[in-house]
C-alpha cells in the first residue's frame, strides 16, 4: 500500500511564539518520558506524540514507499502541526536528518542508558504489555528477527518470543552511532539517563529553555513496574560476550564523547 501524507490543517491567526526547540532522541527505555516531564506544563513538552502516524511514516521509509523530498515534507509539516518546545522520543532518530537540516537552531539530548540495563528493560517492557500491530512491526524494524535469529543458549528468549541479543545489541548500537553521526557535536548533549535529574538545569541551559519552566521532581518518570529475571536464564559468559562484541566500541565512544574514560 502506498503511503500517504497527512494532510494537517495550519492553526489559523496567531500562535504563541516557540520558547525552544529542542528534541529528545535516546533510544527508547533511556529516559525520553522523564525528558519530557521534566519541563510540562506550561511548556508544550510531549513524549511521543501522534505515534501511530509517526510509526506509520517511519515503516514507509525503511521500506522505500517514501522519498527524501517527502519525507521532509511531513518533517516539516508535522512540526508545524504539533508546534512544541520539546519533543522527546526514540522516533526521533528515523527523523533526525530531516529535523537537524530543517531547523538549524535545534537543540538534541541524548540520553544514554549502558546497554545490558537497557536490555533488561526493553525486554521487561515487551512482556509486561500487549502491544498493538504498528508497534510490531516496528520492533521487527529495528530488532531485524530474519537477519539476527536466535544464537545458542537463547532459548530464555525465544520461548517467550522475544528477538535475539543480536537483534537487540545491534540495534543499541545503531541508535547510538546515527545520532551522533548525524547532529553536528555543538547541538548534541549526551546525559546518562541516571543524570537526567541532576542534570536538569543544564539540559534546560543547553536547550535555551528558561529555568522557570522546569518542574520540581520530576525525573525518572515511567519506570518498569513488573521484572521477569529473563537475563538472569541466559548463561553470563554468553551475554557478556555478545554484550562485548556489540557494544564495547560504541561505549568507548560515548565515554569519549562525554569527556569521561571508560573507567569513569
Amino acid at each position: 500500500m502506498q503511503f500517504q501524507s497527512p494532510s494537517y490543517t495550519i492553526q489559523a491567526g496567531p500562535r504563541a511564539a516557540r520558547i525552544a526547540q529542542c528534541y529528545g532522541v535516546g533510544i527508547a527505555k533511556s529516559g525520553t518520558h522523564s525528558v519530557a516531564e521534566l519541563f510540562r506544563p506550561p511548556l508544550r513538552s510531549m513524549h511521543e506524540p501522534e505515534a501511530a502516524r509517526t510509526i506509520e511514516f517511519i515503516l514507509a521509509r525503511a521500506g522505500g514507499r517514501i522519498g527524501d523530498e517527502e519525507a521532509k515534507r511531513y518533517v516539516l509539516a508535522r512540526d508545524q502541526r504539533l508546534h512544541l518546545d520539546l519533543e522527546a522520543s526514540h522516533f526521533n532518530v528515523y527523523l533526525l536528518r530531516e529535523l537537524v537540516a530543517l531547523f538549524p537552531a535545534a537543540r538534541f539530548v541524548l540520553t544514554l542508558r549502558e546497554p545490558r540495563s537497557w536490555l533488561d528493560s526493553i525486554i521487561n517492557q515487551q512482556l509486561a504489555h500487549y502491544s498493538e500491530q504498528h508497534w510490531v512491526k516496528l520492533r521487527e524494524l529495528r530488532f531485524q528477527p530474519l537477519r539476527f535469529p536466535h544464537g545458542k543458549g537463547e532459548e530464555a528468549l525465544r520461548q517467550r518470543g522475544l528477538y535475539s541479543l543480536d537483534g537487540y545489541l545491534r540495534y543499541w548500537t545503531w541508535h547510538q552511532q546515527t545520532v551522533l553521526d548525524t547532529v553536528p557535536p555543538e547541538r548534541l548533549l549526551l546525559v546518562p539517563t541516571e543524570e537526567i535529574g541532576a542534570r536538569a538545569k543544564a539540559i534546560a541551559a543547553f536547550g535555551e529553555i528558561p529555568e522557570r519552566f522546569l518542574g520540581a521532581e520530576r525525573a525518572p518518570s515511567y519506570t518498569a513496574r513488573k521484572k521477569f529475571g529473563v537475563l538472569e536464564e541466559l548463561d553470563p559468559q554468553h551475554l557478556q560476550d555478545a554484550l562485548d562484541i556489540h557494544c564495547q566500541a560504541m561505549l568507548t565512544r560515548l565515554f569519549a564523547a562525554q569527556g569521561k574514560s571508560p573507567a569513569g
